[in-house]
């Protein structure tokens, strides 16, 4: 009986890396036998099997991202994945009480194109899809089950990089900077960029373990105070006039109005530095914390800046990511090839 389960568990324990088996392997091996003795049975069952499978998947990615550094992760993304749905669902995609000012905007603009702008129901684009599901990962973790609150960041992965492909291959300009930009379908403001943003977002937290409710509603009211001081920043058009319907609303226009390109930029390349200062001082948890956290903003980071070159601007930003990279991967490669007594849980703090 225990030969026939042993050779199941060596099989389904190769999700494990090979260094947690050397260390842990045997004892585990030893709870599988005791259960199914008592149980009367000689196989895995398939929860066990399932089991086997997720916790080898989340060992290895311990051997890169340590498992408090992606709580900490989830906990920055989750709210904002909500704040994000919600202005871009309300304000930027639907605004029902600005559309007459929409309307008005957008017929000027269909003629001069000389076809028609299209919308998708009451809204701009289906940008409304992912923001829809941003706001249902964001009240799951509030109040949902597991299962749902996992399902909705990962289809909110999965739209938003399809919406995010088809917009960039559909992308059509005509009349340069100051005509109109056609997208996939003829949604003119089905743009890339915004529909990869939470797409990246939700890719962060899923790896982490859920929020506790409270942490993530503070967060989601910090994030909202935020936003008016990053329109400042920004130095596009006011909030005001978005919210009252005297500029045109578009979800493509929130990294304009609320959180601009160079506002991004920023935040991308002070995270780098603040990792790279923590990474000295030995505080590397925190460190990977910043750096991952800052990453979103530095996918949007191609976005239009007046004031500085491209290849200047995403050079850094390329070099110090693939820099980051690297030295997790390193540092999980030593981390796992030292005794099992020296490894522990890098800490997010000292």
């Amino acid at each position: 009986m225990s030969r026939r389960l042993s050779a199941q568990f060596r099989r389904w324990a190769r999700w494990y890396p090979a260094s947690w088996r050397a260390d842990s392997g045997a004892a585990m091996l030893g709870t599988y036998l005791d259960v199914a003795e008592e149980e009367g049975r000689d196989r895995l069952t398939v929860p066990e099997k399932a089991a086997l499978v997720t916790g080898g998947l989340a060992a290895r990615l311990d051997t890169v991202i340590p498992s408090r550094v992606r709580e900490a992760v989830a906990l920055i993304m989750v709210p904002l994945l909500g704040v994000y749905g919600l202005v871009v669902g309300l304000v930027f995609e639907w605004a029902p009480w600005a559309a007459t000012a929409r309307s008005n905007w957008l017929a000027p603009v269909a003629g001069r194109a000389g076809q028609e702008v299209l919308s998708f129901g009451p809204f701009l684009s289906p940008t409304i899809i992912v923001a829809g599901l941003c706001v249902l990962a964001w009240l799951a973790s509030l109040a949902g089950p597991e299962w749902l609150y996992r399902g909705a960041l990962g289809a909110t992965v999965v739209v938003g990089l399809v919406l995010a492909v088809t917009a960039h291959l559909g992308h059509v300009e005509i009349g340069g900077w100051e005509g109109l930009h056609v997208d996939f379908g003829g949604f003119t403001y089905l743009r890339a960029l915004p529909v990869l943003f939470p797409a990246v977002l939700a890719l962060l937290a899923l790896p982490g373990a859920r929020p506790r409710p409270a942490r993530v509603l503070i967060g989601a009211v910090l994030w909202a105070a935020s936003l008016y001081p990053a329109a400042k920043l920004s130095g596009g058009w006011s909030i005001h006039d978005f919210l009252s319907g005297a500029a045109p609303v578009t979800d493509s226009l929130f990294f304009l109005v609320v959180v601009g390109s160079n506002v991004a930029w920023g935040a991308a390349v002070l995270g780098l530095f603040a990792g790279l200062v923590l990474t000295f001082a030995r505080r590397r948890g925190l460190a990977a914390v910043i750096v991952l956290a800052t990453l979103p903003w530095a996918v949007y980071a191609p976005g239009p800046i007046p004031w500085r070159d491209d290849a200047l601007a995403l050079g850094p930003l390329v070099l110090g990511y693939g820099a980051a990279i690297g030295v997790a991967i390193v540092g999980s490669s030593r981390r796992w090839k030292a005794p099992a007594s020296a490894r522990s849980d890098e800490a997010v703090g000292p």
